[in-house]
């Protein structure tokens, strides 16, 4: 996309009139803006990054990170009408635990909670500049929290639906007070801890065909917490569901770490399998004979895009073994950082590492590498060539070398590793820079 934008607003505009449906099902389902600061946040700060130095903007967006989410949130209510009107109080109906909320309402109702529940109003923010004694700043948080704990708690019974649940009781074999305490429970999670516990999790009382299969049902909302995060929701299941294979492999797809709560299956090769899949350091909770599978490795391996695998105990022992190194550099190449001193010096084994970088360890794969090959141009430039280029391990040579100073200040994604070059090179580049990189590096020399 050709970014013609001149502030945020046209940039929100720009951005909104190209969701797909697919993508609004995306953002709909999880709308906070912390759930896409790594997804679409970059995509709007590596598109739009020349509006942090365009003198026309309304107010001050101090860097990428500030930018991203400015635009996000005036996406929201072009893409979704519900939430116009309500621009004011888009940071709090968005983000954190509301996020939550809303997935949950969108999995049960397919659609936005303000939809139904809309707000009457917020307290305002105060300004930035306000002189407010503490005792004043003390209150307004108070009265602050309250209206939030009303709202979230309206949203919250809408997906509780109690007088349904209180109805099902009998069957379900549950006296009422014990109903009660269950909707005590979820009303302390959900204030206090800011964790929806839906009402439906906790259908089966006991390892009965018919109760199993209404806890099943509710997978949907309990596969949504799991997907967020919030495994400390499952250790007030009924702990017999970890009993049934069916509740456990729907879990454990969805978060690998689960298979510590299911000792029944951690010697079943598929459900470690599917663990492992999902999370190689679930590896910790496997029967010992799994442990030291193979099979089990090379899963692992090909699974590790989001961790390190000779971090993990259970497989620093493959740090030498040339197929199991490949497939794991395969899925990230930071993981050369854990790999043996051999393959770390190995010319092939680095360029295979660079050329597999991701995002997640943007600045842990150049500098693991043995020193001679920190020395090397070629590789240098691979490096700035990844995701999150770095000048990080770089040996001094390099950073004094004018081909290297002149991939980077050619290309937008590595400018700013300019600051890191020598002063020479700087020098030599100077007049190739933006006015405010300029600006930048002059402003750094004075503090060196």
């Amino acid at each position: 996309m050709c970014a013609k934008a001149k502030t945020i607003e046209e940039a929100a505009v720009e951005c909104a009139a190209r969701l797909t449906e697919k993508d609004k099902e995306a953002l709909r389902s999880h709308i906070g803006y912390s759930h896409h600061h790594f997804g679409y946040g970059l995509y709007l700060r590596n598109h739009y990054s020349y509006l942090l130095h365009n003198i026309d903007l309304e107010y001050p967006v101090w860097d990428g990170d500030s930018l991203s989410p400015a635009i996000y949130k005036k996406i929201i209510p072009l893409a979704f009408p519900e939430f116009r009107g309500y621009e004011p109080y888009i940071d709090r109906l968005i983000e954190f635990f509301m996020e939550d909320l809303n997935a949950a309402y969108n999995v049960k109702f397919g659609k936005n909670y303000i939809v139904d529940i809309k707000p009457d109003g917020f307290l305002t923010d105060p300004p930035y500049d306000c002189d407010w004694s503490e005792e004043e700043k003390d209150e307004w948080f108070d009265q602050r929290k309250q209206e939030e704990d009303t709202y979230y708690r309206a949203i919250a019974e809408k997906l509780w639906d109690y007088k349904a649940f209180q109805g099902k009781a009998d069957s379900l074999g549950y006296e009422a007070a014990e109903i009660e305490e269950i909707y005590k429970k979820a009303v302390e999670m959900l204030e206090e801890h800011q964790i929806f516990m839906p009402l439906e999790v906790l259908f089966a009382k006991s390892p009965t065909k018919e109760r199993i299969e209404a806890f099943l049902k509710a997978l949907p909302l309990v596969e949504m917490m799991i997907e967020r995060r919030h495994r400390e929701e499952v250790s007030i299941f009924p702990s017999y569901l970890f009993s049934s294979r069916d509740v456990v492999l729907s879990l454990i797809k969805n978060d690998g770490f689960l298979l510590e709560y299911a000792p029944d299956f951690q010697n079943d090769d598929e459900i470690v399998k599917l663990a492992i899949k999902d999370a190689p350091g679930s590896i910790e909770f496997a029967g010992k004979r799994l442990k030291n599978d193979y099979k089990i490795a090379e899963i692992a391996a090909k699974n590790c895009k989001h961790t390190l695998m000779f971090d993990i105990k259970e497989f620093k022992k493959y740090n030498d073994d040339d197929h199991i190194v490949k497939l794991a550099l395969k899925a990230n190449g930071a993981n050369i950082s854990g790999a043996s001193k051999r393959i770390r010096s190995d010319y092939d084994y680095a360029v295979l590492a660079l050329k597999h970088q991701r995002t997640i360890y943007p600045d842990s794969t150049f500098k693991n590498l043995s020193k001679e090959l920190r020395k090397m141009k070629e590789l240098a430039l691979l490096e700035l060539q990844a995701p999150c280029p770095e000048t990080e391990g770089f040996d001094k040579s390099l950073l004094d070398d004018e081909e290297i100073g002149e991939y980077i200040v050619s290309h937008r994604k590595t400018l700013w590793l300019i600051h890191n070059m020598t002063p020479r090179i700087q020098d030599m580049y100077f007049n190739r820079l933006p006015k405010w990189m300029q600006e930048n590096v002059d402003r750094r020399r004075q503090f060196q």
